[in-house]
């Protein structure tokens, strides 16, 4: 939150992809306010109100899973995202782009132990380490990453895509490490999910 001066968020690099005569900035200074300045306790009704919680969370899980490694939202650093507020549905939603760093691909070599809540890490985004510090907003995370490692990131889902977008042009070599990549990174990730409660009672019945 940079207080109420749009001057200050254009400044900082947003810039408006839409609707730019009407330089109207309120709805992204509301979220910024609200990202800053929420009680924990109140973090995540408040949020759910300007941003669709569950998208970003989306948004957020599959970044992890593809390895990321791109600057971005995703990762920690305020790069390579857009955000859209609708009419109808005025909750912003988080758009991704410039995924060519994926799955030990690109210009890095991948990590697939790199830690799921990369986008947390960054001092220069507080609003997201706080993001990611609330107690009702974490698990939702969680489910995001379980629903789409056992879904979209299984083999079954998962190498037929490669197989068909990527062979013929694609060595087959380098589509099947891709496939090592993205089975190693689903068990990380698995791997880091809490998936058992124990209880611990103190009372007689």
């Amino acid at each position: 939150y940079l207080g109420t001066d749009p001057q200050a968020y254009m400044n900082t690099g947003y810039a408006k992809q839409s609707n730019n005569s009407d330089n109207d900035w309120s709805d992204l200074i509301n979220l910024t306010f609200v990202m800053s300045n929420t009680p924990p306790e109140q973090y995540a009704a408040a949020l759910s109100q300007v941003a669709n919680l569950r998208q970003w969370m989306t948004y957020f899980a599959t970044l992890t899973l593809m390895e990321y490694s791109e600057t971005s939202l995703g990762i920690g650093d305020g790069d390579d995202y857009s955000l859209y507020s609708g009419i109808n549905d005025p909750r912003f939603i988080i758009l991704g782009h410039d995924f060519d760093t994926i799955f030990a691909q690109g210009d890095t070599g991948g990590n697939a132990n790199q830690s799921i809540f990369q986008a947390a890490t960054n001092p220069d985004t507080p609003a997201l380490q706080k993001f990611f510090s609330i107690q009702d907003v974490v698990p939702l995370y969680y489910e995001a990453l379980y629903r789409l490692a056992n879904t979209t990131f299984t083999a079954e889902e998962l190498f037929p895509l490669f197989d068909r977008y990527l062979s013929g042009w694609v060595p087959a070599d380098r589509i099947n490490t891709m496939k090592t990549f993205a089975m190693n990174r689903r068990a990380y990730v698995l791997s880091q999910i809490p998936l058992s409660i124990s209880v611990t009672p103190t009372l007689p019945l």
